[in-house]
């Protein structure tokens, strides 16, 4: 490591982050070529959607992570500061309580999650009382699947639980939200005071901007024109990784990567057809969790 290396500890993580402004920063040591050839076959291997990249690529991807990782902290709060919305890809359970601290620091007063509003008496009683057990509806819905820690950590913070979307509980099709009605509900709590400021924690689907301009098919479309919005893609997409968290299997601390630095992590799927990390503000990148369950409030 560096000289001039000054670790800053992040307790909520429990992990060392180097984040030092005078200083190399070193995240990914050195890989051998087994290493990348290991990662370029898991990465054509991945379900969905083969990526295919070449030996220097994924090099020079490792390079670019080390040279544009930046504190997430510092990402989250700057952006929920200079936005009143910042759409977050529910996907990563390890980061849930972090990311909300960091944007509550920012400014964030409304955490809006997709589910039936049926739930909102409970979480209202909960954030009131801290009592878990009423949330034990909740754990019969097999559609939730928000961490724990998230909500753990939005009490702390003070940030109020809202649900949003017009899904309904007992739909015998399990019918999905229409992204306008998630859409409507966030920008109706954003009208209501000049103050609040929302973190939308949803799924792909609702948060996927078109790259047409005048096509709105995420709710973040919709919601994108009236309001300012800043779109987080977790770099941790799927449970066994998506393809940076292939690429950056041995990273240690947790970082994020703004976009428009590289056109090489730009231009890379998400492990999904037609979507790139382009097309977010920001990527979250942590290690790998020990748990790829556990974290979640749910009863599967």
């Amino acid at each position: 490591m560096a000289d001039g290396y000054n670790p800053i500890m992040n307790v909520q993580q429990g992990l060392v982050v180097p984040f030092a402004s005078n200083s190399v920063r070193e995240f990914l040591p050195q890989i051998s070529e087994e290493q990348v050839e290991k990662i370029k076959q898991e990465m054509n291997g991945m379900i969905g959607h083969r990526i295919i990249l070449t030996n220097d690529e994924v090099i020079q991807i490792r390079r670019s992570v080390n040279i544009h990782m930046e504190d997430p902290n510092a990402v989250l709060r700057t952006a929920m500061t200079q936005t009143r919305l910042v759409a977050v890809l529910s996907s990563e359970p390890a980061c849930g309580g972090a990311v909300i601290s960091a944007l509550r620091e920012g400014g964030a007063t409304h955490l809006a999650m997709n589910l039936p509003k049926i739930f909102q008496p409970a979480l209202d009683h909960y954030q009131a009382t801290g009592n878990k057990a009423v949330l034990h509806d909740l754990l019969k819905h097999r559609g939730f699947k928000h961490p724990l820690t998230l909500l753990e950590s939005a009490v702390m913070c003070a940030v109020k639980l809202v649900c949003v979307g017009d899904q309904q509980l007992y739909d015998g099709e399990r019918k999905a939200a229409s992204v306008e009605s998630i859409a409507i509900d966030v920008s109706n709590i954003l009208d209501q005071a000049p103050l609040r400021r929302v973190v939308l924690w949803a799924g792909h689907q609702y948060l996927k901007r078109s790259h047409d301009k005048k096509v709105c098919l995420s709710a973040v479309d919709y919601l994108a024109l009236n309001h300012k919005v800043f779109s987080v893609h977790n770099g941790n997409y799927f449970v066994d990784g998506g393809p940076l968290r292939k690429i950056v299997f041995d990273l240690q601390c947790p970082g994020a990567l703004t976009t428009g630095k590289t056109r090489l992590i730009d231009n890379l799927s998400t492990g999904i057809e037609g979507c790139y990390y382009s097309d977010w503000d920001a990527i979250l990148l942590h290690p790998k969790p020990l748990k790829d369950h556990s974290y979640f409030l749910t009863n599967n």
